[in-house]
């Protein structure tokens, strides 16, 4: 067959041939299509400036072509630009031009058509973002990141005075164990940078064991370690200004275990009688000791409370009425009229003891021998020392407890300073010109001065029955007879001093060295750090001191550093202009101080924010800015009553927290043209004491208001109610939702929906998800939540109408959740612990967690990044809040530093390793 099917395929060949073959007389078709014409899209490129294309040789045509553009302009063989139409020849060169817009990451593309083909030339301007950076150059600087090109670069020196010196790495919160020494230390100019660190004086090591932010998976600094019955322990405190206590593991090279949360001092603002409330935490031993003072108006009402440290949920004991006297030998001493009372923490272990007992263990016991109802400071072995107060200060004597004589030795001297040798006493008297350092072995024949100060103040530590003297940035060593103070370190600043197990330490600078940790026996130092940190071969500047940054316009960053306003043009030219805030724009009394508010309020013109005065009263006066960058403007009238700020868009609303007075500013008008309104005073049968007004959340079209009506004044979870409303922009008001009980805590805005708003109803057993249809005006119960919620570990959010609850923490019920509105189910797709918070782009939904990154893929975490895929790396999420979508992928703050990912490990990068992250990112346009 084969043979059969070539022969007939002669044949017919043959005859064609005979005939004669018509295609030899037609002419081949000219090809007009250039062979492999492209452009490559050309990313991060200027803005509002040309962009060219590379040349592309013209190969693959015939015959020369036409050659036209759309969008854009070409050039031929290196000539002029055009947008004419041309014609071009196979081995001349094309080139393609765009201009760009004036507007960041976006793409602008041209359109070119070359005999039959039509390809296009793309460029895309850069994606950059801002954010103040520190570096050991020029400190805390504002900085501008081209993502593209995944370079930083200083906008501007802000503050180009010379700083007094760069002093590397501060050391802080000592602690010394029998042959260790653990302190922390952290980098200057950076936050929350604390690493524990140990010294042995065995091997004369220090070893690192981590930083704290690695070690508590969350921004932590150092407040306070030490040693409690072998055991050693540290306070910390996060960005939330919270505390935590932690145990520290040696023998798991610095693991750290947490006991509990840690009470803090703080102050607050009592709304009733417009007057501050101060709180204060003391560690004696084990023991917690909680001072609250309760301004009262006329009086201050003192309040001591005792925990225990480690047993959180022991109950406190309470001293409400009683004078705090001090510890002993881990037992706390409480005076209440007549009586004596020491405790241990325990009800069983807080007894009554006698005046006798009393005096014998503070060594009171000869103060009816004193004269003027002096108060013992302390003893030699022969003299006691004791003060009479004499305003501004107290006059200083000695009591022979041989002879019983009594003698005033010194006047005007600073109580607290004294301190007792074995055989003298030393003591700082203040002067016109200074301070003077006296010793005294009791009688006025062996008083004399030690050290005269001119200027500046002294401090006297003590070591056993060693004396040093701090007089600014020198340090002096009281000689063993007390005849003679001889400085030590004299080469060295002395920064900070810390005495530990009889043991005097300091923070000594040198120029060569920069800062390190010292020790101190007399005259003999020793030096137990060493680093590599040389200050003198740096030329660095003061750091920009900012409270706050916002971005307005398109590139204009607003900063708020103490009492200036300061924008910042992100451009290349960043120029600076500064605005002073004085604080006495219509202030009714002499001005003390000012501060300002942590955030900056934003419209789409204005930045807003907050400032309050001390006043020379003692009360605090706040006044309300807006700033467009070009000038700063007082908004409304001085009070001495705190408002709740927000925005929406153009318009600006500035409620009276007490009152529920509001008004609402308009970017394009004036101030002096603004809405007014009040949230309604609701009245019941119940005789409420004040009223408590606050923004809690807002929407596209609304603001969400919470009025809570409190009875107990000192209390709030006493009882009261409280009701939701919401203020439009144009200053209508509904009602919304109403509670009548506060005993299980406040309604909180969750988040902001589609056309709704998710509110959280706390109670005891059951809390309620509430959401609010704003069209319908209509609120309902979404779903509930039991008991083993916490509501303050909860976190809402909504990605393409789908509603996700995120829970923190690390307890039982971590993890991540979706509700579903077609069966009304809320369904755990994670257990995932230690959460953070969830950013959704167009591509992907990125949930972070303490230690990882994850991608929500189909109801389930698919792990992104850890610290188990990074060699050689701790990878901690270092803010939860500060991340930003720009041209699809996500920025996000780890380890104080820049990174970047498209949803992939790949693309999963540091950027800007140089900088450490100082404040929010944000997203040039």
């Amino acid at each position: 067959m084969k043979l059969k099917h070539s022969l007939l395929i002669s044949a017919i060949t043959l005859a064609l041939a005979a005939c004669g073959s018509s295609s030899d007389n037609d002419e081949k078709p000219l090809d007009k299509t250039p062979d492999g014409l492209t452009f490559p899209t050309v990313d991060g490129a200027p803005l509002n400036e040309w962009v060219e294309s590379e040349p592309v040789s013209i190969k693959g045509i015939d015959e020369s072509v036409s050659v036209s553009i759309e969008n854009g302009e070409y050039s031929i063989d290196g000539g002029e630009y055009t947008t004419a139409n041309g014609t071009i020849a196979a081995g001349e060169t094309l080139q393609v031009r765009v201009k760009t817009p004036t507007s960041r990451t976006t793409l602008v593309e041209a359109t070119v058509t070359v005999g039959e083909s039509v390809v296009s030339f793309k460029a895309k301007t850069a994606s950059q973002i801002a954010f103040m950076g520190w570096d050991v150059n020029y400190g805390n600087e504002p900085r501008i990141s081209n993502l593209a090109m995944n370079n930083a670069s200083l906008v501007v020196d802000v503050n180009t005075q010379e700083a007094d010196a760069l002093e590397g790495e501060k050391i802080k919160s000592l602690v010394k164990t029998s042959d260790e020494l653990f302190f922390c230390r952290g980098d200057v100019g950076a936050n929350y940078s604390d690493t524990l660190y140990v010294y042995n004086y065995v091997t004369e090591n220090t070893s690192h064991l981590g930083t704290l932010s690695a070690l508590t998976k969350e921004d932590s600094q150092c407040i306070e370690q030490f040693e409690l019955e072998n055991r050693l322990y540290v306070i910390t405190e996060n960005a939330s200004k919270e505390r935590y206590l932690w145990e520290i593991d040696r023998n798991k090279e610095g693991k750290l275990t947490k006991v509990r949360s840690y009470p803090k001092n703080e102050v607050q603002k009592d709304y009733g009688t417009g007057t501050n409330d101060t709180f204060e935490v003391v560690r004696y031993g084990k023991l917690l000791l909680k001072i609250a003072n309760i301004n009262m108006g006329s009086y201050i009402a003192t309040r001591y409370t005792v925990e225990s440290l480690l047993e959180s949920d022991r109950p406190a004991q309470n001293f409400r009425t009683h004078e705090f006297l001090g510890e002993k030998e881990g037992l706390l001493y409480f005076r209440s009229s007549n009586q004596y009372w020491r405790t241990d923490g325990t009800e069983s272990g807080t007894f009554e003891i006698s005046e006798e007992q009393y005096d014998v263990l503070f060594n009171r016991e000869n103060e009816d021998y004193y004269v003027d109802q002096g108060s013992f400071l302390c003893r030699t072995d022969k003299v006691d020392f004791y003060s009479v107060e004499q305003f501004p200060n107290h006059d200083f004597y000695s009591y022979d407890r041989e002879t019983g004589a009594n003698e005033r030795l010194l006047t005007q001297v600073k109580e607290d300073s004294v301190k007792c040798h074995d055989d003298y006493a030393v003591v700082i008297q203040p002067v016109d010109n200074g301070e003077y350092l006296w010793r005294s072995g009791g009688v006025a024949e062996n008083t004399f001065t030690l050290k005269e100060a001119a200027s500046g103040d002294l401090e006297i530590f003590q070591t056993i029955n060693t004396f040093y003297i701090r007089h600014d940035s020198d340090l002096y060593f009281i000689s063993e007879s007390g005849e003679h103070a001889d400085q030590v370190a004299v080469q060295q600043t002395i920064k900070d001093v810390f005495v530990q197990d009889n043991t005097l330490f300091y923070n000594g600078y040198t120029d060569t060295e920069g800062t390190e940790l010292w020790a101190a026996n007399g005259l003999d130092i020793s030096q137990l750090t060493a680093d590599s940190f040389a200050p003198s071969s740096t030329t660095g500047t003061q750091s920009f001191d900012y409270q706050s940054t916002a971005l307005l316009g398109d590139h204009t960053m607003i900063a708020l550093d103490n009492e200036s306003v300061y924008a910042i043009d992100m451009n290349a030219n960043g120029d600076v202009y500064k605005f002073n805030v004085n604080g006495d724009e219509q202030s009714t009394f002499q001005r003390k101080s000012i501060s300002f508010t942590n955030e900056i309020t934003k419209t789409q013109k204005y930045g807003y924010f907050e400032s309050w005065v001390d006043t020379s009263m003692g009360a605090k006066e706040f006044q309300y800015y807006r700033t467009d960058g070009v000038e700063t403007e007082l908004v409304g009238d001085a009070t001495f009553i705190t408002s709740s700020i927000a925005a929406i868009s153009d318009t600006f609303l500035k409620l009276d927290s007490r009152g529920g007075d509001f008004n609402l500013y308009d970017d394009s008008k004036p101030l002096s043209e603004f809405v007014s309104g009040q949230v309604p005073q609701v009245t019941s049968g119940e005789e409420f004491q004040r009223s408590i007004n606050d923004i809690i959340g807002t929407t596209n079209d609304f603001f969400y208001v919470r009025k809570k009506l409190l009875i107990d004044i000192g209390n709030e979870a006493a009882g009261g109610e409280q009701h939701l409303y919401r203020i439009g922009t144009d200053g209508s008001m509904e009602s919304i939702y109403s509670e009548e009980n506060l005993a299980f805590g406040e309604v909180r805005f969750l988040l902001s929906g589609d056309g709704s708003a998710y509110f959280l109803n706390p109670s005891e057993s059951v809390s309620e998800v509430l959401v609010y249809k704003e069209e319908s005006n209509s609120t309902e119960v979404l779903f509930s939540l039991d008991g083993s919620f916490n509501a303050d570990d909860l976190l809402f959010y909504e990605v393409d109408s789908q509603v996700y609850m995120l829970v923190s923490g690390g307890s039982d019920s971590a993890g991540l959740y979706t509700f579903s509105s077609q069966d009304e189910t809320l369904t755990r797709i994670s257990e995932q612990g230690l959460l953070l918070g969830m950013v959704a782009n167009d591509e992907n939904i990125y949930v972070l967690g303490e230690s990882g990154i994850w991608l929500l893929e189909n109801d389930s975490l698919q792990l992104l990044i850890d610290e188990s895929v990074i060699p050689d790396s701790n990878f901690i999420v270092t803010s939860n809040a500060n991340t930003a979508v720009v041209d699809n992928k996500l920025l996000f703050e780890a380890n104080h530093k820049l990174w970047i990912s498209d949803g992939t490990l790949e693309g999963t990068q540091m950027l800007n390793d140089n900088y450490v992250v100082n404040s929010s990112i944000h997203t040039l346009r």
